[in-house]
């Protein structure tokens, strides 16, 4: 009888003496978003997979384009956030020609972009202007108005003065 109570006390194990069967949580874990076509967003935990480098300094583990691909939206969110921009980074094995073909048109890209905020700079400042000069106009209008109604009110009182005199 005393041999089924310590069986059962024990917990069960695989081979080894006195561990724990249990599922360990993964290394790391980070945070996505995923929204779906119809508005919805869920935010999810994916595991961050690292990869084992071989050769010297074989003991720190390099991250792998699946753990860069989970950290791009908390990068993507932070370059949104400041003005500097991310710089370009151009693929291995283009030749000299493709490379001096897509430096000029990103230059060609700045370009117009600093051309159109100029233009927006503009239409903002002539915006402005109008309805400077459109108040402008309009406190003109009321001093002038208040300015008649202040002659004709002194008018009214010296005729009915000089109605009373007669």
């Amino acid at each position: 009888m005393s041999d089924s109570t310590d069986q059962d006390k024990r917990p069960l194990s695989l081979g080894r003496t006195g561990g724990k069967l249990e599922l360990r949580k993964p290394i790391e874990t980070g945070q996505v978003r995923q929204s779906f076509p119809h508005g919805r967003t869920k935010t999810v935990q994916v595991e961050v997979r690292k990869k084992r480098v071989v050769g010297p300094g074989g003991d720190k583990p390099a991250e792998t384009p699946a753990a860069a691909a989970t950290a791009a939206p908390a990068t993507a969110k932070s370059a949104a956030a400041a003005p500097a921009r991310r710089p370009v980074v151009l693929p291995q094995g283009l030749t000299e020609e493709e490379r001096a073909h897509r430096v000029r048109a990103l230059k060609g890209a700045i370009a117009d972009a600093e051309i159109r905020r100029q233009a927006d700079a503009d239409r903002e400042r002539e915006r402005e202007e109008a309805a400077r000069l459109a108040a402008e106009e309009a406190h003109r209008l009321d001093e002038e108005n208040k300015r008649k109604a202040a002659e004709d009110d002194a008018k009214r009182k010296t005729e009915e003065a000089d109605n009373r005199k007669q």
